[in-house]
């Protein structure tokens, strides 16, 4: 294979059989044995609505049953009986929608000003619960009647519960094999980056993740606790949800695998997308915050040093992507050093790939106040 190939970005693709095979596999492992999955945690997300919507149909029986004895108790007419009307299943779909139509809104409060959020994938991820929801009701109010709605209602809500999944599923397993620590949205990100770098990088986002033979560049410095990795994990996030192929790594961690010509694929029920093959390269902890009397925990020249050695061959894999470096607390000046230093090395034939330097900055007031402020001022 030769080298142009072999680093050219690929678009992340998920066949029905990835699914199904991700799908057995998630069902089959126990989580005492196996790393946690992301598609597994919905499943067992959507299963749990499902409950949810069972509980609500039982729930509002013992109402009406409980409504109907006291009625008679006290010599009034009765209620009408549960099973003769579908008052109850309407009570109980509406119940679930308004409880998803809350948490909506409560999600896309919480957004901060500096990203915009998504949204419409928040709005349908609270329609597919509520879809699961309603099915669980549908399916606690068929099985209070005879056999023929029992078993109709229960395998219709089969066929839409598993209807429903292929998408989502898909969407996970992205996300999931990007190897991200965490899930973080970019809303969500408090505001300790300049509004011009927050505009700038989303359009990286919205423009830059994607096959291409050369990606923008994107530098993040600052103090340890101003959220840098939360900040990386959001990019990573809104681009695998995107449906680009991301991958986060540390620095060390990459040094090694391009030195070593050899990717470490993870978990085996996960299974990472290869480095160089990603449209998007996350690279944490390129180096970290100065250590006791100022000593730097990577020097410049062993920074260049790592470039030029550790990657060998490998280095010009680097530019074919955007790539995001994330780098500790140091003066402007210094900041830009470095990120002209990582230009210089992910700069291909088509020419050098374009820059955005982003310094984070310590909150002046806790995260949950901060938070509560800006929901205030909105």
């Amino acid at each position: 294979m030769d080298v142009d190939t072999l680093c050219q970005p690929t678009k992340a693709e998920i066949t029905w059989k990835d699914i199904l095979t991700q799908v057995g596999r998630d069902l089959f492992d126990k989580e005492v044995q196996s790393a946690a999955t992301y598609s597994y945690l919905w499943i067992a997300d959507q299963m749990g609505h499902l409950g949810l919507g069972l509980v609500v149909a039982f729930a509002l029986s013992w109402i009406v049953a409980l409504l109907h004895g006291m009625f008679a108790w006290f010599g009034f007419p009765q209620l009408d009986p549960w099973l003769d009307h579908p008052w109850p299943l309407i009570v109980g779909c509406v119940l679930v929608a308004y409880w998803e139509f809350n948490a909506f809104r409560a999600y896309n409060a919480l957004a901060t000003g500096l990203f915009p959020p998504d949204t419409a994938m928040l709005a349908q991820n609270a329609v597919v619960a509520a879809d699961y929801m309603v099915l669980g009701v549908a399916a606690g109010f068929a099985w209070m009647h005879g056999t023929l709605w029992q078993v109709g209602v229960t395998l219709a809500a089969v066929v839409v519960a598993v209807a429903l999944a292929p998408p989502w599923l898909r969407q996970k397993i992205v996300w999931q094999k990007a190897g991200l620590p965490f899930l973080f949205r970019l809303c969500d990100f408090l505001p300790t980056i300049d509004k011009s770098a927050a505009e700038k990088l989303q359009s990286f986002i919205d423009k830059g993740a994607r096959a291409d033979t050369t990606g923008p560049v994107v530098v993040i410095y600052g103090p340890l606790g101003a959220g840098k990795t939360s900040l990386v994990c959001g990019i990573g996030t809104e681009c695998a949800f995107d449906g680009s192929k991301v991958r986060y790594v540390t620095f060390d961690k990459l040094a090694q695998m391009a030195f070593a010509d050899r990717d470490d694929p993870g978990p085996d029920n996960i299974v990472y997308w290869p480095w160089t093959e990603s449209e998007v390269l996350l690279i944490d902890d390129v180096d970290t915050d100065r250590g006791p009397g100022d000593e730097a925990y990577l020097s410049f020249d062993e920074f260049r040093g790592i470039l030029e050695r550790q990657f060998k061959q490998r280095r010009f894999c680097l530019g074919r992507r955007m790539s995001v470096w994330v780098l500790g607390a140091r003066p402007a000046e210094e900041a830009k050093l470095w990120a002209d230093e990582i230009v210089r090395v992910c700069t291909q034939t088509a020419g050098a790939p374009e820059l955005l330097l982003v310094e984070c900055k310590l909150a002046s007031i806790p995260k949950r106040s901060a938070r509560a402020l800006v929901s205030f001022l909105r």
